[in-house]
């Protein structure tokens, strides 16, 4: 059965779970959720209350009077450094590590 992945960069493949494993897992490629789109949407609408609640949830520090795009800033930066951390682990499993890289 064919699934959906995604990388942090947004792009998306439909391969098997072995080609998967076998293959773009070492890339950095996620099983993509259903929701996964309109998750990271939904966040833009909430309320500086809503946002400050699902910190607390998530575990992000905040300043107590920060400004909705303030907020909005300190999740993205920090979904994206738990995304690097993830995927740090697989960086020397990576087939493409080493190339391109311009020293001789």
């Amino acid at each position: 059965m064919m699934k959906t992945y995604v990388n942090k960069e947004g792009y998306e493949i439909h391969a098997t779970e072995k080609s998967y494993r076998l293959f773009y897992e070492k890339m950095g490629f996620i099983e993509k959720k259903e929701n996964q789109e309109e998750n990271n949407k939904d966040i833009t609408k909430m309320s500086v209350k809503q946002l400050k609640a699902y910190c607390d949830e998530k575990g992000i520090t905040y300043e107590p009077d920060a400004k909705k795009n303030d907020l909005l800033s300190i999740i993205q930066e920090a979904e994206n450094e738990s995304d690097d951390s993830k995927n740090q682990g697989n960086a020397s499993d990576d087939p493409l590590a080493g190339t391109g890289g311009g020293e001789e």
